[in-house]
């Protein structure tokens, strides 16, 4: 959620003017920078380090291979590399070979660990097998090498050696072939292979908790709400992702404050049907609060409220106060105050009473029965002539909201106040 803030910029008996701004949450900023800087280094480090060592090792290295035949009485040798992508960099023949030797080339490293602190020498080897022409004019081939890391090649080289002089001898005539392959091949497809199952894992929770932030940025705004009684003007200035909004409308339509969790509107009254202009605001703020700044500073003739499970609408001369399950209407007219218990949402009557005006009063609020875990409840009753009290609305959790309602009930009776409340 992003953060409310609202306060007053400026107040004088005619003037009221508001600001409320939605700013981006930062603790929600600091989640996501958080799993950004950590996800760089479980995931954009060694997949960073990764593509750069397949990118640098991926279609290296070579395929070598020697082939000897006997096409008559004389020994062909054929000496062939190709690099990875298959493109041939040496081709060479030896017609009628009269010599073969074999090498072994020992080569001593420094091996390390991966922290490199414990470190050894370690013997590499390397055979050389090269074959030579009868005649001393022709260059020999150049050597077919078979490496064998850390083991001796000696025994293996002899052996092609001795495969080949069993050819030149005639006692042999099968062709022979033998390949060297240090190519690695497209590592960077292995890579692709390997890590994009990871990378599926890893994508959705990024991408969730980038979508929210992406949205809490769209949602940042301003407002700015100006209640101006001499002027009869109610103006609001909204900007939000580098656009503004401005709405002017006369301050008397603007009939009264509706509160919802931490949202007021304002309610306007056009041909009966109640339009609602969203007033945000920090959810540490009052409803009373905030509808007390307001209410002063409008000016309709229709007065509207819906604060703490009441809903008020009051004209010059009636006034109608209802809940979910009861409701009053207050008629100057016929000098009435009819009360009616109802049920369901479409809000059935199951009980009416009417009462004179005048043998109203006062109007209390008073303790209610205790409600769920024990939870304090308030109810407003009428006191009538005779010292009867008539309970009219019960079973509020919201003090202040039903002394609002009372007072507002008072106020129209133009009866007494009593807060009786322990």
């Amino acid at each position: 959620m992003p953060n409310l803030k609202l306060k007053i910029v400026e107040q004088t008996p005619d003037r009221l003017v508001l600001a409320s701004s939605r700013s981006l949450n930062y603790k929600l900023l600091d989640a996501f920078g958080t799993l950004l800087f950590f996800s760089s280094f479980v995931f954009g480090i060694p997949l960073f380090a990764a593509f750069l060592y397949a990118k640098a090792r991926s279609n290296t290295g070579e395929l070598t291979t020697l082939t000897c035949s006997r096409p008559e009485t004389y020994v062909d040798c054929k000496l062939k590399r190709e690099d990875a992508q298959g493109k041939i960099v040496l081709g060479q023949t030896l017609v009628r070979v009269g010599e073969v030797k074999a090498q072994e080339i020992q080569e001593t490293r420094k091996v390390c660990d991966s922290d490199g602190d414990n470190c050894e020498n370690k013997t590499f080897y390397t055979c050389r097998i090269r074959v030579s022409a009868r005649s001393t004019t022709v260059p020999p081939l150049s050597p077919f090498l078979i490496q064998d890391a850390q083991n001796s090649c000696l025994s293996t080289s002899q052996a092609t050696v001795e495969q080949i002089e069993q050819l030149i001898k005639g006692a042999s005539k099968t062709k022979l072939r033998w390949d060297q392959d240090t190519r690695t091949g497209n590592l960077m497809a292995e890579l692709r292979d390997t890590l994009l199952p990871l990378l599926m894992i890893g994508f959705p929770p990024i991408a969730v908790v980038g979508l929210v932030f992406g949205i809490s940025i769209a949602r940042i705004r301003s407002d700015i709400w100006t209640f101006d009684k001499r002027r009869n003007q109610f103006k609001l200035d909204r900007q939000y992702l580098g656009r503004k909004q401005i709405l002017e409308l006369p301050l008397n339509s603007i009939n009264g404050v509706a509160t919802d969790s931490s949202k007021l509107w304002l309610n306007q009254d056009k041909a009966s049907a109640q339009t609602q202009l969203e007033l945000e605001r920090d959810s540490k703020l009052e409803d009373m609060t905030v509808s007390n700044w307001i209410t002063p500073y409008l000016t309709s003739k229709f007065r509207y409220l819906d604060e703490g499970g009441y809903t008020l609408k009051q004209t010059s001369d009636r006034l109608t106060v209802q809940t979910y399950s009861e409701q009053i209407e207050i008629d100057h007219a016929s000098n009435s105050l009819i009360y009616k218990a109802t049920q369901g949402r479409d809000r059935q009557v199951k009980e009416t009473k009417s009462y004179s005006q005048t043998e109203i009063e006062a109007v209390q609020v008073e303790n209610g029965a205790p409600g769920a875990y024990g939870a304090s409840t308030y109810e407003i009753r009428l006191r009538l002539i005779d010292d009867k009290h008539v309970t009219i609305f019960t079973d509020s959790y919201k003090l202040e909201a039903t002394k609002k309602m009372a007072e507002s009930i008072a106020q129209f009776l133009n009866v007494e106040l009593k807060i009786l409340v322990k």
